[in-house]
């Protein structure tokens, strides 16, 4: 616990420590708000402090640590349109970059779109998805089809 209060977050509310990352992140003050996620995610609010920690890794530049942070969002709040759509564009470009295209992203982004697709909720983004994973793999029908369906 004593370890806890030198961090500074003994006395503060989850919105205090919420609104304070928010700020730290608009101010471009990526390291502040990586912290002050930390501090959120001691205080038990999983959903912004996972989803405000990836932004703050993203931020500095660290996509690898990101990841995990936003997955742990979504899975959190799988309503969050913003945390899916980062971790769907983190996803995505981990693919296009990694010739070995690495069987999670490509599980995790046929899960979102197969969900974005179902739920009606983002079912455009699905399509998007679902097209780009076919052209990676070279099933360029599929891609075309899943292109239409997004249009």
């Amino acid at each position: 616990m004593a370890l806890v209060c030198v961090l500074g977050s003994c006395g503060k509310s989850v919105e205090t420590l919420r609104a304070e990352g928010e700020r730290e992140l608009a101010a471009r003050q990526y390291d502040a708000a990586e912290l002050t996620f930390r501090k959120l995610l001691q205080k038990e609010d999983k959903a912004a402090g996972h989803f405000g920690l990836g932004r703050a890794l993203l931020g500095q530049g660290k996509a690898a640590e990101a990841f995990p942070e936003l997955r742990n969002a979504v899975a959190a709040d799988g309503t969050n349109r913003q945390a899916r759509a980062l971790l769907r564009e983190l996803a995505l470009a981990g693919l296009q970059t990694d010739a070995r295209r690495p069987a999670i992203l490509v599980e995790l982004l046929e899960k979102m779109a197969k969900e974005d697709i179902a739920g009606q909720r983002d079912a455009v983004e699905g399509w998007l998805v679902r097209a780009e994973l076919a052209k990676l793999a070279r099933r360029d029908d599929e891609a075309e089809a899943a292109y239409r369906k997004a249009m």
